[in-house]
C-alpha cells in the first residue's frame, strides 16, 4: 500500500484465476485400530491443505454395537474415535462418505469365524450369501448403525471383485442363480434400503464392465452380461470406476461406457503417476464428477502401515494436483509430490541440495568390514560397490 502527498491510500491489487477442473476431489482410506493420530495429521496437513473435499472412509472394522461377534482385536475402531474424525472433517469442510463392504470383500463379517452360516463359501470367507434372509438382517443392522453414526448424504457399498475367491454360487439356493443375477438382486435390495432413507448410493464399477471396455478391472463374464447388469441397476447409483493402468487418457473408454448407460462416474486412481495424470485427464474430458485417490495399505491406518506404505500416501499430493488441474499441464511428478508430502507433514530434515561434505575414518569404531567378502560385492552389485571404494580426503 502507499499514501500519496494528498493523503490518498493506494493498494495494489490483482485478480487470481484459479479453480478446480474436477468438483469431487477425494481420498479413499481406512479407519484404524490404533487411534486417529495419523488420520488427523493427513487431514490437517495434506488433504485439507491441498483443497481435497471428500473422504471415502472404508469403515467395516468399526466396533458395531449390534454385532460384537465381528469385533477385530487389532483392526477394530471404537465409535468414539470415528466421531473425532467426523468432527475434524466437518471443521475442515470435508465430506465423509462411509464405505462398508457388502456382497464381496466380506472378511470383516466372518472375523473370529463368526456368521459362517451366511457365507456363500464358508471356506473362503469372502462373499456373503445373497439368497439367505439372515444376510440382510445382519447387513441392515450394520448399515443402520453406520447411518446413525455418519449421517451421510452418500453411502458406498463396495461390491467389487464379488466372485474373486471361493465358490460362487455355492449354497443350494444360490446355485439356482448366476453370479450376474445374484449381483443384480443384491444391489437392488441395498439400493431400495438406501432410497427409503434418501441416501445416495455409491459402488465400485468393475463388476459392470467386461474385458475390452476399459484398460483393466473389467470383471463381468461377458459384454452381454455387463450390458444386462448396467440396464438392470438404477442409474442414480454413482460409480467409483477404479482402474490402475498407466495408459493414455483415450484408453479409459470405461467412463463413456458408464455415461452412455446413464451413470455418473468418479475416476478412481492408485499411486502410479501415469495412472493418476492420464485418468484424471480422461475424467475431465468425459465430464466425470471427479477423482478419488484410493489407498490399499491394509485395513487399518496406523503408524506401522503408514510408514510401510509411504509412497501410497505421497501420491495424495499428485492426485490433488491432477484433480485441480486435470485439463492443464503442470510440472509436478512423483518425486516433486513426494518431497512436497514430506514438507507438508514436517517429515523432511534437510532439503536435497549440493552441500560441502567430508569423509572420516571409522575403522576404530567399526564392527563390519567395509570391503565385500567376495567379488560379488555388496547386494550382488559387483566389486566396485562397497565402502572400500569411497574416496578419502576432501571430496
Amino acid at each position: 500500500s502507499h499514501v500519496d502527498a494528498n493523503g490518498y491510500l493506494s493498494v495494489r491489487c490483482c485478480s487470481i484465476c484459479d479453480w478446480p477442473s474436477l468438483s469431487f476431489r477425494g481420498v479413499h482410506l481406512f479407519t484404524g485400530g490404533h487411534g486417529t493420530a495419523i488420520h488427523e495429521m493427513l487431514l490437517d496437513k495434506v488433504i485439507a491443505s491441498l483443497k481435497m473435499n471428500k473422504i471415502v472412509l472404508e469403515a467395516e472394522y468399526i466396533k458395531w454395537d449390534s454385532h460384537p461377534e465381528t469385533h477385530h482385536p487389532t483392526l477394530g475402531m471404537p465409535k468414539s474415535e470415528v466421531r473425532k474424525l467426523l468432527e475434524r472433517c466437518e471443521r475442515l469442510g470435508i465430506e465423509v462418505i462411509p464405505l462398508v463392504q457388502s456382497l464381496g470383500h466380506c472378511q470383516w463379517i466372518f472375523a473370529n469365524d463368526a456368521n459362517l452360516d451366511i457365507a456363500e463359501d464358508p471356506d473362503a470367507k469372502w462373499a456373503y450369501c445373497a439368497t439367505n434372509p439372515r444376510t440382510y438382517e445382519f447387513i441392515f443392522d450394520v448399515y443402520a448403525e453406520a447411518v446413525a453414526l455418519f449421517k451421510p448424504r452418500i453411502f458406498h457399498i463396495g461390491h467389487d471383485e464379488y466372485a474373486d475367491r471361493g465358490r460362487v454360487p455355492f449354497r443350494e439356493e444360490s446355485k439356482k442363480q448366476t453370479v450376474e443375477s445374484l449381483f443384480v438382486m443384491d444391489t437392488l435390495k441395498l439400493h431400495e434400503w438406501f432410497k427409503e432413507r434418501n441416501i445416495e448410493m455409491m459402488m465400485w464399477g468393475d463388476m459392470l464392465l467386461a474385458k475390452g471396455e476399459g484398460p483393466d478391472a473389467c470383471h463381468a463374464n461377458s459384454r452381454e452380461s455387463a450390458d444386462r447388469m448396467r440396464q438392470q441397476i438404477p442409474t442414480d447409483i454413482v460409480i467409483t470406476d477404479w482402474h490402475y493402468a498407466d495408459d493414455a487418457p483415450e484408453s479409459f473408454t470405461n467412463l463413456q461406457v458408464f455415461h452412455d448407460a446413464g451413470f455418473e462416474t468418479i475416476a478412481s486412481t492408485w499411486n502410479r503417476p501415469g495412472n493418476i495424470k492420464n485418468f484424471a485427464r480422461a475424467a475431465f474430458d468425459a465430464k466425470s464428477r471427479g477423482l478419488l485417490q484410493t489407498t490399499w495399505a491394509g485395513y487399518s491406518l496406523d503408524e506401522e502401515s503408514f510408514q510401510r506404505n509411504l509412497p501410497q500416501y505421497m501420491a495424495y499430493v499428485l492426485a490433488a494436483d491432477r484433480a485441480w488441474n486435470a485439463d492443464r499441464d503442470t510440472s509436478m511428478d512423483l518425486l516433486d509430490a513426494g518431497q512436497r508430502f514430506l514438507d507438508l507433514c514436517e517429515m523432511t530434515s534437510l532439503k536435497p541440495t549440493w552441500r560441502d561434505g567430508w569423509t572420516t575414518d571409522l575403522r576404530p569404531a567399526c564392527n563390519y568390514a567395509i570391503r565385500a567378502s567376495n567379488e560379488k560385492g555388496w547386494f550382488g552389485l559387483g566389486p566396485n560397490h562397497d565402502l572400500s571404494t569411497v574416496p578419502t580426503g576432501r571430496v
